[in-house]
C-alpha cells in the first residue's frame, strides 16, 4: 500500500517520519498470519509506481516463502530430535537389569538433547521425593515443567531449564512442541514406574508364595517325622512305666527307669508342640476367668 504524507488519506504513525513525501507499506504475511512490514520511504512525491509495488511485493512474497521453509526446517529438525529422545528413552527402558535410578537418570541426561538449545539446556526428576539432575543444574525463570501422575497423585515431576540467555538479540524461549515432549516424557516415566512397581509386586508375591510353600513341605515332613516317632515312644514310655512296678528292682535300675520315663515325656511333648505348629492338632485351651 502507498500513501502520500500530503493527501488527506490517514497514515499510520509509525509510518511517517522526517519530510518524506511518499511512503509504501508491505506486509509479510505466512500462511495468512502477518509476521512483519516492509517500510519504504521517498523524499519524492509519487516516487513509487505500481510496477515498483508489485516488484517489491514480490521480494516481500520470495522472503516470506524463505521464512515458511526455514520454519519448516527447524520444526522438522526439532521434532526429529524429539523422537530421537522418546527412542532413546525406549532402549534404556529395555536394558536387561537396570535399576530405577539408572533408568531415571538417564533419561534426565537424553532430555537437553532434545532442546533447541541443548548447549545451555540442564534437567532434573524427582520421584518420590528424590532428586535426579543433568550435571549443572539449578532453578530459572526460563523453564518447563510437567507432573508425573500415577493413579491420579503426584509422585514427582520433570524440570527442563535454561541457565542463561544466548545473547541479547536471541532471547531464549521454549518451543511448544518442547513442551508436549515434557509432558510426553512425563507420561512415559509414569508408565515405566508403574509397571516396575507391579512388577516387584509379583515378585514380592511370588517370593511369598515360594516361601509358603517350603513352610508347607516342612510341615508335611515334620507331621510325618512326629507321627511316626510318637509309635515307639509311646512303647518306650509304656514298657518303662511297667518296669518300674516290677518287685525287687534295684535302686540304681529304678532311677534310671525314671529318667526313661522323663525323657520320654520331654519327647512327647516336644512332637505336640511340632503338631500344633504344622496344625495337625488343636492348641491347648487356655483356662477362662471368670
Amino acid at each position: 500500500m502507498r500513501f502520500d504524507p500530503e493527501s488527506d488519506q490517514p497514515t499510520p504513525a509509525h509510518a511517517i517520519g522526517g519530510d518524506y513525501k511518499s511512503i509504501a507499506l508491505i506486509p509479510f504475511a505466512i500462511s495468512g498470519e502477518d509476521i512483519g512490514l516492509l517500510h519504504l520511504k521517498s523524499r519524492q512525491r509519487h516516487f513509487f509506481t505500481r510496477e515498483q509495488i508489485e516488484f517489491y511485493e514480490g521480494i516481500v512474497q520470495a522472503i516470506g516463502i524463505a521464512v515458511s521453509a526455514r520454519r519448516a526446517q527447524a520444526a522438522l529438525h526439532e521434532r526429529i530430535k524429539e523422537l530421537a529422545c522418546l527412542y532413546d528413552i525406549t532402549e534404556v527402558v529395555a536394558r536387561p537389569g537396570i535399576s530405577q535410578k539408572e533408568i531415571l537418570q538417564s533419561i534426565v541426561e537424553l532430555l537437553p538433547a532434545a532442546m533447541q538449545h541443548p548447549e545451555i539446556a540442564v534437567a532434573r526428576i524427582i520421584w518420590d521425593g528424590r532428586s535426579y539432575t543433568t550435571r549443572v543444574f539449578h532453578q530459572s525463570a526460563s523453564k518447563l515443567a510437567a507432573d508425573i501422575m500415577i493413579a491420579e497423585e503426584r509422585r514427582g515431576g520433570i524440570e527442563v531449564a535454561y541457565l542463561e540467555n544466548k545473547s541479547a538479540f536471541d532471547a531464549v524461549v521454549f518451543l511448544r512442541e518442547e513442551q508436549s515432549l515434557i509432558d510426553a516424557v512425563a507420561r512415559h516415566v509414569a508408565i515405566i514406574m508403574e509397571r516396575r512397581q507391579a512388577e516387584s509386586d509379583r515378585l514380592n508375591l511370588q517370593h511369598q508364595l515360594q516361601h509358603a510353600d517350603r513352610l508347607a513341605t516342612i510341615g508335611q515332613l515334620a507331621a510325618g517325622v512326629a507321627h511316626e516317632l510318637n509309635e515307639p515312644l509311646g512303647n518306650i514310655l509304656g514298657f518303662a512305666q511297667l518296669a518300674k512296678k516290677s518287685a525287687g528292682l534295684p535302686e540304681q535300675a529304678a532311677k534310671d527307669i525314671d529318667k526313661v520315663v522323663a525323657a520320654s515325656l520331654h519327647a512327647r511333648e516336644v512332637i505336640k508342640k511340632l503338631l500344633i505348629f504344622v496344625r495337625q492338632m488343636p492348641p491347648p485351651q487356655k483356662p477362662k476367668s471368670i
